[in-house]
C-alpha cells in the first residue's frame, strides 16, 4: 500500500502498530470527502461534475487493479452505503474477512 502512487487514491504514508494508539497516516484531503461534497444542500453536484467524479473513481480503481490491489469495497464517505462490493483476496482463492473501522481517530 506504501509504494501506491495514483492520482485518483488517497496516498497512505504509514501506520505505526507498536503502541496503542495504532496510527495511520494518510494524504490530507483539504477538499473534505466526496460524500460531503455530494450532501451539500446548498450547492449540489451538476450531472457533468457527477460524471467526471465517476470516471475519476474508475480510473482509480483501474490503476488499483492493475496493481492487483483487491478492494473489499468503495464508498464515497464515512458509513456510505458501499458502490461496488467483494472480498479480499490473496491469490490462493481463500476469502478474508475485513470490516472497516467504525470510528477514526484517536480515543
Amino acid at each position: 500500500m506504501l509504494k501506491l502512487n495514483h492520482k485518483y487514491v488517497v496516498r497512505l504514508y504509514g501506520v505505526a502498530t507498536q503502541q496503542e494508539p495504532i496510527m495511520i497516516a494518510m494524504e490530507l484531503c483539504p477538499g473534505g470527502s466526496l460524500r460531503e461534497r455530494i450532501d451539500k444542500k446548498d450547492s449540489p453536484l451538476s450531472g457533468p461534475n457527477m460524471r467526471k467524479y465517476c470516471k475519476q473513481i474508475a480510473k482509480g480503481m483501474r490503476y488499483l487493479e492493475r496493481k492487483q490491489v483487491r478492494v473489499a469495497f468503495l464508498e464515497i464517505g464515512e458509513q456510505a452505503t458501499p458502490l461496488f462490493a467483494s472480498q479480499f483476496w490473496d491469490g490462493t482463492n481463500v476469502l478474508h474477512r475485513w470490516q472497516k473501522p467504525i470510528k477514526t481517530g484517536v480515543f
